[in-house]
């Protein structure tokens, strides 16, 4: 949940000339609160094993079948959106 992408912050970072140490001390105090907050909320959200394989095959279904139901029958009228090769 980045505020800014990280990646553009590098680059911003190795143009403006920050020392390796710096950049570095930065990073890793500015990525410890997003690791604990985001170990804290997966470790809220734990859930039976006989659940996890019912999301998880809900999410399948939805990145396969949705996929191909809008190429084959354009359901939402979006099929010029998604392509599938």
């Amino acid at each position: 949940m980045p505020i800014a992408p990280f990646d553009l912050i590098s680059y911003a970072a190795g143009m403006a000339g920050l020392s390796f140490p710096i950049y570095a001390s930065s990073t890793l105090l500015g990525t410890i609160p997003c690791v604990v907050f985001l170990a804290y909320l997966g470790a809220s959200f734990t859930v039976s094993l006989p659940v996890g394989v019912a999301i998880a095959a809900v999410f399948l279904v939805l990145l396969v079948v949705l996929p191909i139901g809008v190429q084959r029958y354009n359901w939402f009228g979006i099929r010029d959106s998604i392509r599938i090769d």
